[in-house]
């Protein structure tokens, strides 16, 4: 994603902010789902990793559900982390880092740091070749009984199936334009709309099973689809075996 179009623009994070974020499909189930699979990682104190973290959705679930946790929250737009530094101010357990995800992860997210990494809604953003990349760099991150919980947007392996998952989006967004916003629009306005916002933020999402593979290919022992709704899913990663992790601990 090339960020002067992207994520650096102000309008494009208030638009995401205040009105695409309002037209993803179970999204507070999917923020949850995130915080909760956290905190059932059984860690005391955990030590969380937020890629991509945007205005701090991801990381307020977490302290929610996780409230003894520390978080490094890790975005590239300036825009976003304005927002982050607002909303965090005072918090203590949060810690922000600007740094492009196509890189890699940042400097310090050295072996067995954290006891989990999450993410959502972002990663499909990156470049094929910087997730593979990524999700092997997640693993080496993770302590042996930690865990990758990644909610993002996925499409269907057949064109077929990835049109009609579309279409249906589409026709759930006509009524919740509607519904937020008051908005009357068509269907060929709602996808026009959203295909050119997947545009200028970079690069459409692959299938659950694409996903699956590049995580296995990471070296995770384990990866289980826990969650979809029309085009987003969350899926959990665990590094070693339930076996392997107690004998680490």
């Amino acid at each position: 994603m090339n960020e002067p179009d992207g994520w650096a623009s102000p309008r494009a994070v208030r638009r995401y902010v205040n009105i695409q974020a309002e037209m993803v499909p179970g999204r507070d189930e999917v923020l949850s789902l995130v915080g909760e699979l956290v905190a059932a990682g059984g860690a005391p104190r955990p030590e969380v990793l937020d890629l991509g973290g945007g205005f701090g959705e991801v990381t307020a679930a977490v302290l929610r559900h996780a409230p003894a946790a520390a978080v490094t929250l890790v975005d590239f737009s300036d825009e976003m982390l304005r927002r982050c530094r607002q909303r965090f101010a005072d918090d203590s357990r949060v810690r922000l880092v600007k740094h492009d995800l196509s890189q890699g992860l940042p400097a310090g997210c050295g072996p067995g740091r954290f006891d989990a990494v999450v993410s959502c809604y972002a990663l499909h953003h990156l470049p094929p070749e910087s997730q593979v990349l990524l999700y092997g760099q997640i693993r080496s991150a993770l302590r042996p009984a930690g865990r990758f919980v990644n909610g993002d947007r996925v499409e269907g392996e057949s064109p077929a199936i990835a049109a009609w998952e579309l279409d249906r989006w589409v026709t759930w967004m006509v009524g919740r334009a509607k519904e937020k916003f008051g908005l009357t629009r068509t269907a060929a306005e709602v996808r026009e709309r959203q295909l050119q916002f997947d545009e200028e933020l970079g690069r459409t999402p692959g299938s659950l099973w694409t996903m699956q593979d590049e995580l296995r290919r990471a070296g995770f022992a384990s990866v289980d689809c826990v969650y979809k709704n029309h085009t987003t899913a969350v899926v959990v990663a665990l590094p070693t075996t339930a076996g392997e992790a107690r004998a680490d601990r």
